[in-house]
């Protein structure tokens, strides 16, 4: 009986992760390469909450605002943010895109929503640009909702502007 030996890794994309010549995935959760940022002083408090918005894969969005923002009575602007990584590495609750979005939240008359999607080599290359058109679906079907009450709470507690989409590409 001939013994097979293990795969080779092929591709080696350090911190973040093994290609292996058998096709396998080898992702490292713990690669975090940078000091955690803080929150500059003065900042308001922003809350946040996690929401599936895709059931059929388990991807979920990340929604932030300020309590002061949302108390205002103003519309807020709603801010799609999609990490970046290359549509291959990261994650929305990495420690990084977590403090932009917090910081975004803190410093705009807005609410944030940071989107998970599915990454390559494991799934289709630009799956992510298909999770975004469904993220802004989500939204969209959200803002409808409210006038039945049947949508996420906070974006039916929040005055928002939904009708409008921006795009922004923000290099890291």
């Amino acid at each position: 009986m001939a013994s097979s030996s293990p795969p080779d890794v092929a591709e080696d994309v350090p911190p973040f992760l093994h290609l292996l010549s058998d096709g396998t995935v080898i992702r490292f959760t713990d690669c975090y390469p940078l000091p955690i940022p803080s929150p500059p002083p003065g900042q308001p408090v922003v809350d946040w909450m996690d929401v599936l918005y895709d059931a059929s894969y388990g991807l979920k969005l990340r929604i932030y605002r300020t309590t002061v923002a949302s108390s205002s009575g103003n519309k807020l602007l709603v801010i799609v943010y999609f990490h970046g990584g290359g549509y291959s590495i990261g994650s929305f609750d990495m420690p990084n895109f977590h403090a932009w979005c917090v910081r975004l939240a803190g410093e705009l008359p807005a609410v944030v929503l940071s989107a998970h999607y599915r990454l390559a080599p494991e799934h289709r290359f630009l799956e992510g640009l298909d999770a975004a058109a469904n993220v802004v679906s989500w939204v969209r079907a959200q803002a409808a909702a409210a006038e039945d009450s049947a949508g996420s709470r906070w974006l039916i507690r929040t005055n928002h502007h939904a009708g409008t989409v921006m795009v922004s590409r923000r290099r890291m």
